[in-house]
C-alpha cells in the first residue's frame, strides 16, 4: 500500500469506527462537502485525493489526531469487520465506495 492509500485507508477507518468525531455541527455540514468533492475527483490519482482529504481534515484537529494514529496502527488493522456504527456509512455511501476503491 502506497502513502496515500494509507492514508485513504486510515481516514476510512475513523470516518467508519469513529463517528463521533463526526458529530459537530460544523463537521457534519463539512462531510456533504467531502463528499462532493470525492465524487469530483474520480479521475485524480491518490494523491490528490488523500491531499484534498488531509486539507478537509486540517480544519479538525480531533480527525486529524485520529488519522494519524490509525496511521501508526499496523497496516493490517483494516477493519473487515462491521463498522462500529454505520449512520455515516449510510448517509454518505458515494464518500465510503469512492475511498474504498482507492485502497
Amino acid at each position: 500500500m502506497t502513502e496515500d492509500e494509507e492514508f485513504i485507508a486510515a481516514f476510512l477507518r475513523v470516518f467508519e469506527w469513529q463517528p463521533e468525531l463526526f458529530e459537530e455541527v460544523e463537521v457534519v455540514e463539512a462531510i456533504g462537502e467531502l463528499d462532493d468533492m470525492m465524487a469530483d475527483f474520480n479521475k485524480a490519482s491518490n494523491q490528490e485525493v488523500a491531499d484534498a482529504i488531509s486539507n478537509w481534515c486540517a480544519y479538525y484537529p480531533d480527525i486529524t489526531d485520529a488519522v494519524v494514529t490509525e496511521i501508526s496502527a499496523s497496516e493490517d488493522s483494516l477493519a473487515e469487520d462491521e463498522p462500529k456504527q454505520e449512520t455515516l456509512t449510510k448517509l454518505y455511501p458515494n464518500l465510503v465506495k469512492n475511498l474504498r476503491k482507492r485502497i
